[in-house]
């Protein structure tokens, strides 16, 4: 039967109050990959800000970082979410970061939810969750161009949790699934043994003994179309783009 492997990011901690229960009632594996320094700072990722922003101000319009304004529908739709962070996903991570802190310190009493402490984290861990890391702020990794920055992001993260929870993280997660070439080779050096991407790309497994690094696609069970998700998990969208090529 197919591998699946369940996975959570961000973490929320409602995670400990919604998911691990059922998890547990089931006995299912899972890892939650998570930002030591949003933990730190109790703050959750700048696409759930977003998110919750453009909940509070639907019906409004909103004057992006490249002064294009955007209609917000009056009833806040995924759609919304998705156009305006490609939009955003395109900035470098300072220039995004300054947008969105701008935006929020304009509206009062906006529902952002809440993360979980180091504590909660290590009682994840002591549950059997593998904590893994989502960079150390959640910053889209093609958008750092310095070397020690992009480092800092992947490998200091590692060693945050493993001096927090006592256990090193096997798994990085590439924070919307961005990445590019140098940030895959810095999570292969700093030790990870899994990336996870979201891509149409199918999954890839060791070619030798001594390699250990597997890279996976991840499918996004919140999306609508299942289907087309299915096929993605196939490898059935990668195969059409070699066709075209």
């Amino acid at each position: 039967k197919p591998l699946v492997a369940l996975s959570f990011d961000d973490g929320y901690a409602d995670f400990l109050e919604n998911a691990i229960p059922i998890l547990r009632d089931f006995n299912l594996p899972a890892h939650h990959n998570i930002c030591p320094n949003l933990i730190d700072k109790g703050m959750p990722p700048w696409t759930q800000l977003l998110s919750s922003f453009l909940q509070r101000n639907a019906g409004k319009p909103v004057e992006l970082p490249n002064a294009e304004i955007y209609k917000i529908k009056n009833k806040f739709k995924e759609s919304d979410f998705i156009s305006i962070c490609e939009k955003l996903y395109a900035l470098n991570n300072e220039t995004r970061d300054a947008w969105i802190n701008s935006q929020i310190n304009q509206v009062s009493a906006l529902k952002i939810p809440k993360l979980m402490s180091w504590g909660q984290i290590r009682e994840c861990a002591k549950l059997g969750i593998h904590i893994g890391s989502h960079g150390m702020n959640h910053s889209n990794m093609p958008k750092i161009a310095d070397r020690n920055v992009l480092l800092a992001e992947i490998r200091g993260s590692k060693n945050k949790i493993y001096e927090e929870i006592g256990v090193e993280p096997l798994i990085f997660a590439f924070p919307n699934g961005l990445y590019n070439s140098l940030s895959i080779q810095l999570v292969r050096e700093s030790g990870y043994s899994i990336a996870l991407l979201c891509n149409d790309m199918a999954a890839s497994f060791p070619e030798g003994p001594r390699e250990k690094f597997y890279v996976f696609s991840r499918i996004n069970i919140c999306r609508t179309n299942w289907k087309e998700e299915n096929l993605r998990l196939l490898g059935f969208h990668q195969m059409l783009k070699g066709w075209i090529k």
